[in-house]
């Protein structure tokens, strides 16, 4: 079977100059698919931005990203730049290939339990779940995170027990500028067997300044030395992982079967 190839990364920066290291290293591997995790473009989500440094060096592949949007895409016009580049409705579910789909959630508006996404997300995993998809959710705050500049999101956790309720496999964010692994895990925190819970990655690594990581209790991993880019390869029965520094160097990697069968390793 021929994997799925999906790069991601969140939080590029303000020039071309910045953002181009980790896009060259994601084009470098032909991806299918390109997951960006918001603040794509900084300072303040100017339309100026995304017409500039961001469509000179993402343009050439906008067909396949799958975007989140973030709180500095926010500062403009409540993201109309973001939206105007980007203009599908969020959440919204994106088939893959071999039985994978992604996920958007956006983060930056009301995302609490018995909110309009909250329910709307419910429903797409469980329709997704129904259709036997495989999914990996992609926003901008991450539920579990910690480092120097920001904390967990709480006001997912009703998302997070709809994603664990439809068997979501993977959860990654991006905001704080840092890479970073959590073992599989249930809503709560609650560390389970690999291939029983969602594990959750943040990618904040895409060009912007770096974090320090901090601890952070039940966190497998943390990096806040390298910008680079999360690289997986999704298979109808597991997937593989790295994170890989914009020199090429895997600095972590791993496998795991999907929720729904196959062989469980690291």
């Amino acid at each position: 079977e021929t994997p799925i190839t999906v790069a991601a990364t969140g939080d590029l920066g303000s020039s071309v100059n910045e953002i181009r290291p980790v896009a060259d290293l994601m084009k470098g591997w032909d991806p299918d698919r390109y997951l960006l995790l918001g603040d794509l473009v900084y300072p303040d989500g100017q339309a100026s931005g995304y017409s500039g440094f961001f469509d000179q060096v993402y343009g050439p592949v906008k067909s396949k990203i799958i975007p989140a949007p973030g709180n500095h895409d926010y500062h403009t016009s409540s993201g109309a730049p973001y939206f105007a580049y980007f203009p599908d409705s969020l959440p919204r579910l994106v088939p893959l290939g071999n039985q994978w789909a992604a996920l958007t959630i956006n983060t930056e508006i009301a995302h609490g339990a018995g909110s309009a996404q909250e329910v709307a997300v419910k429903a797409l995993v469980q329709q997704a779940k129904a259709q036997g998809l495989h999914v990996v959710a992609i926003t901008h705050h991450p539920r579990y995170t910690a480092a120097s500049s920001h904390s967990d999101d709480t006001a997912l956790d009703a998302i997070v027990k709809d994603l664990d309720d439809a068997g979501v496999d993977l959860f990654l964010a991006g905001h704080n500028h840092l890479g970073e692994m959590y073992p599989s895990m249930g809503p709560g925190g609650q560390v389970r067997a690999p291939g029983q819970g969602i594990r959750f990655f943040t990618v904040g690594t895409g060009g912007n300044g770096l974090y320090d990581c901090k601890p952070h209790t039940g966190r497998e991993w943390c990096e806040d030395q390298y910008h680079g880019a999360l690289k997986l390869a999704l298979y109808s029965d597991r997937y593989e992982w790295q994170f890989v520094s914009t020199s090429g160097q895997v600095i972590r990697s791993g496998e795991a079967a999907t929720r729904t069968g196959g062989s469980t390793t690291t």
